[in-house]
């Protein structure tokens, strides 16, 4: 049976929440345009939070839009897909802390028409817990349910749906895309418009590229969405993403009572992240294997993010046929060590080889300055002084390169004057004013 979650679609437009957890810091004031602005005044919730919020939301609505609610903290874990525990409890208590703390104001127009001069409002009033049973009393902001309960601007999300998504940045642009495909089939925006409206901490084309890519196929993966996204690159620096909902639906999947500990499962959110980025490495045909993402996750938990990518990049560059076992065998004896340290080497003698060419270029060019500027220096100067710098290099020549041929001595004779000026430039460079013609 569907959970169908009723929400204001402003709330999707304008962020409730943040995907990065280092951007989501304590005394966050976040500005969004068209007057919305959005205060924390503890931490800032983040994905984990953004699920209890909606399982909340959910428990109001089935109860008539009630505004205060009793629950206990197993409830609540248990109905977000968490094995309670002290850990979860606290984190639970952690998280009604962070809505009771969230302030937001909006100066303007919401999508309904309706012309507010100014709304200022919270998420929750206030919440308590009970010391002999253990239950959770949570008063909801009357005007936060009574926002999207009046909304004639809404969409229902699918509960089930949002919190199998696991990755942070598919729950912030599952929501972006509920609002924006609403009433149609196809929608475009700029590549760093969509990073800031997420937002993601990520500021280029080229990074956001592939985790936009690999959050629309964990939602076409879990939700009943049908996505394609289609990229284009009008110049160097920019792209236009183009998301388009396909109008045959598919049914949802069903959800497991006990996932297995892969990327979908919620550990940590920083987990998840570096989760997500050492999926983004594996070879596309690779990407959507749950038993390559358990390996990728139990190896990650054990060894750290670096060792894993450093043996994906291994396997990528010299895998077969089974991939998979390659992986594993790779991920076992850490064969991607020796290979990161002759790819390191190597790379360090392009560099040195790049800088050396880079010296010989400068040197060439220098010269080529120097050649030409000498020719200037000759053809302005005046006659008297050319047959001045003309003695002086007939007097520096050697006695056999006197007594050459007349056409191969006048051939030495300007190759000098031009050596001599030469000399001059640079000593004028260097500081030392003297010259051919102070010296006459």
């Amino acid at each position: 049976m569907k959970e169908l979650v009723k929400q204001d679609i402003n709330f999707y437009e304008y962020p409730v929440w943040f995907q990065d957890q280092k951007e989501a810091g304590a005394g966050l004031v976040w500005t969004d345009r068209k007057g919305f602005t959005y205060r924390v005044g503890y931490k800032a919730p983040t994905r984990t939070d953004i699920i209890f919020l909606y399982y909340l939301m959910l428990q109001s609505q089935q109860a008539g839009w009630k505004e205060e609610l009793t629950l206990t903290q197993r409830e609540i874990l248990r109905g977000c897909g968490i094995a309670p525990g002290k850990k979860w409890a606290d984190r639970l208590k952690d998280s009604l802390e962070r809505w009771k703390m969230v302030g937001i104001k909006f100066t303007g127009t919401f999508y309904d028409g309706k012309d507010y001069q100014t709304m200022n409002f919270g998420i929750i009033d206030e919440w308590d817990l009970e010391k002999g049973t253990g239950h959770l009393n949570i008063r909801f902001a009357p005007k936060w349910l009574e926002q999207i309960k009046n909304s004639n601007y809404f969409r229902y999300i699918d509960f089930q749906q949002m919190k199998s998504l696991g990755s942070p940045l598919a729950v912030r642009l599952y929501e972006i895309l509920i609002k924006s495909l609403q009433g149609r089939n196809e929608w475009s925006i700029n590549a760093l418009k969509l990073s800031a409206k997420i937002p993601m901490k990520q500021k280029y084309v080229a990074v956001i590229i592939p985790r936009i890519t690999t959050a629309v196929d964990t939602i076409n993966a879990k939700t009943s969405l049908n996505l394609t996204l289609q990229t284009k690159r009008p110049k160097r620096g920019q792209a236009i993403f183009t998301f388009r909902k396909s109008k045959a639906s598919k049914p949802s999947k069903p959800e497991k009572t006990a996932p297995p500990q892969s990327c979908a499962t919620e550990i940590t959110e920083a987990q998840v992240e570096n989760c997500e980025a050492l999926i983004a490495l594996l070879p596309e045909q690779h990407r959507e294997k749950n038993t390559i993402h358990e390996l990728v996750a139990k190896a990650l938990d054990k060894h750290g993010f670096e060792y894993v990518k450093q043996n994906i990049l291994y396997a990528n560059e010299t895998a077969g046929k089974s991939y998979r076992v390659y992986l594993t065998k790779s991920i076992l004896n850490n064969w991607g060590k020796e290979w990161q340290e002759d790819k390191n080497q190597e790379d360090e003698h392009k560099q040195h080889r790049k800088a050396a060419k880079q010296v010989e270029a400068d040197k060439m060019r220098e010269e080529e300055r120097l050649h030409l500027s000498v020719r200037e220096h000759i053809r302005v100067m005046p006659q008297e002084k050319i047959n001045q710098l003309r003695s002086r290099a007939y007097e520096e020549l050697t006695e056999p390169e006197k007594r050459l041929d007349s056409t191969i001595l006048s051939a030495c004779v300007k190759a000098k004057m031009r050596s001599l000026v030469a000399r001059e430039i640079s000593d004028q460079l260097n500081g030392n004013n003297q010259s051919f013609a102070a010296d006459n």
